[in-house]
């Protein structure tokens, strides 16, 4: 037998396929891999919830912080307002400085923000807060789902995966429509977004020491056009603002 049909006859070549293999993970089987996409389809989640809480929290924070009706509008926009402009971003970065960086970096700025949120003593200066959160989430996205289609190659599991990863948008969503019911009515609303900032801490410290990296950046060294990208997210926000 040739080198090359003894090779055929054992399954084996020189490439495979991006997985878990890869990164010196697949002793733990499926229970690791399965961890793996809990921690990547979590970010998800938790980066959705702020969209619901501030849709049914915002009128009565705003409230308590002596804003108008119209004013408190602005806490429940300023989020999904961000996370929907940035997005065009963030999977650009991730090529360039690695997706999962990325995305711990991110996180963090989430956390950071939710937490400073609690402290805030003004519409104004809580919607600014929320908004800078939601540019962390939106840096989150696109390379959570990177991660997940690199981590798991072709098949059942990055299927699965994939599908919950969506599903989890209307599900934050809904969850963090009903976390006002308890923060904001039962306690001081700035419980509400101490509550969330744990909740990151806690997701984007397991998803930093659970899901395996790239390896190398996509486009190491690429550049970013930070030009374009301005005129784009402002675009998107100016689009935004002017029918708000």
């Amino acid at each position: 037998m040739t080198k090359v049909e003894t090779t055929i006859a054992s399954g084996t070549t020189g490439v495979s396929a991006p997985s878990l293999n890869n990164h010196g993970r697949s002793k733990g089987g499926k229970s690791w891999e399965f961890l793996v996409s809990a921690a990547i389809v979590l970010t998800q989640l938790v980066q959705m919830i702020p969209y619901g809480a501030g849709i049914n929290a915002g009128l009565e924070i705003g409230k308590r912080l002596g804003g108008t009706p119209a004013q408190s509008t602005w806490i429940v926009a300023s989020y999904p307002l961000t996370q929907g402009a940035f997005v065009l971003m963030g999977g650009r970065l991730g090529a360039v400085y690695g997706h999962k960086n990325t995305v711990v970096v991110a996180g963090m700025f989430w956390v950071l923000f939710h937490l400073v949120s609690g402290f805030m003593k003004s519409v104004i200066t809580l919607s600014i807060m929320r908004g800078l959160s939601g540019i962390g989430g939106a840096f989150v996205v696109p390379n959570a789902i990177a991660l997940l289609t690199i981590t798991f190659p072709p098949g059942k599991m990055r299927n699965v995966t994939v599908g919950f990863f969506g599903a989890m948008a209307p599900t934050g969503a809904s969850l963090g429509s009903l976390l006002p019911g308890f923060f904001v009515q039962l306690l001081p609303w700035k419980w509400l977004f101490f509550f969330l900032a744990m909740l990151g801490a806690i997701t984007f410290t397991l998803f930093a020491f659970v899901v395996p990296g790239e390896g190398e950046p996509f486009d190491k060294g690429g550049s970013v056009d930070y030009v374009g990208s301005y005129l784009g997210v402002g675009g998107l926000v100016l689009f935004n603002f002017v029918w708000k």
